[in-house]
């Protein structure tokens, strides 16, 4: 079990009144037993996302069991009970700010999936190494990225509809297997068959609550991968194709270009 801070974790409850403000931030790797209880919560906000294993929550609405790909936020001052009872991974910040109600005005709920959040992982994972390399953290800079966050969870939240609706949760075991198994296409029936519906039930009720089709869907978790694999590593296109499961670079090409509107190389020469 790994349990590492981006920032010292003494000391680090507090509202800020800058905008938005990195209280503290971290991840625990494998962990199997865990038993938070905060009875008047914190003053900050705490954000946790569940990467692998599962987490229960106390609310006042009840117990909730969460596990890959959510996310829970608690806001100041509410009671914070969590406990983890399996092997778990999860990524966590805490922040506060005079803005941070208006930045979060999307997350309606206190809790969301999200499927896999790259970007909070990244997040937390460079902020702790250079938090601890001399003269390399910079609260500006660490600022803007967990406004990225915030603006790729609005996006998933806001485009997909994910609140814990009757329909959603429906649909849920297909979107969390889509999202473990993107490199590989299913058809409908295979997806249908997951949640135990008809192909032609599931595709509706998966286009009420995600706004496009499974397969439309398919196409956004390759797109979003490959980008993210075009602005972080070295990777040439017929590689990357080939990680997504593309036998044919010029159809992964054109299927890209397609949908991002310029070709992956282009893609990675407007990034760097």
């Amino acid at each position: 079990m790994n349990m590492i801070y981006g920032k010292n974790a003494k000391n680090s409850n507090y509202n800020s009144e800058k905008y938005l403000h990195i209280n503290n931030c971290g991840y625990f790797e494998n962990i199997t037993k865990m038993n938070i209880s905060r009875k008047d919560g914190r003053v900050d906000h705490q954000m946790i996302y569940i990467k692998s294993g599962s987490m229960r929550f106390f609310t006042e609405k009840g117990e909730l069991t969460l596990s890959d790909g959510e996310v829970f936020l608690y806001r100041p001052h509410i009671p914070q009970y969590y406990r983890i009872e399996q092997t778990t991974t999860f990524f966590w910040v805490h922040f506060s700010g005079t803005e941070v109600e208006r930045i979060l005005s999307f997350f309606k709920e206190d809790h969301y999936y999200v499927g896999e959040l790259y970007e909070l992982e990244k997040f937390c994972k460079s902020l702790y190494i250079d938090y601890n390399t001399v003269n390399r953290y910079n609260d500006l800079i660490y600022e803007g990225r967990l406004i990225s966050v915030f603006g790729e969870l609005s996006q998933r939240i806001g485009g997909i509809n994910i609140s814990s609706n009757g329909g959603f949760s429906k649909i849920q075991k297909a979107l969390i297997f889509m999202n473990e198994n993107y490199r590989v296409g299913h058809s409908n029936e295979e997806l249908a068959k997951i949640c135990n519906m008809s192909k032609y039930y599931f595709i509706m009720v998966f286009k009420e609550n995600v706004g496009v089709t499974p397969q439309r869907y398919h196409t956004s978790l390759i797109v979003t991968k490959s980008k993210q694999l075009l602005e972080n590593t070295d990777y040439n296109v017929s590689q990357i194709a080939e990680l997504m499961g593309f036998e044919d670079t010029m159809y992964f090409s054109r299927l890209f270009k397609k949908s991002v509107g310029m070709s992956p190389t282009d893609y990675r020469k407007s990034e760097c």
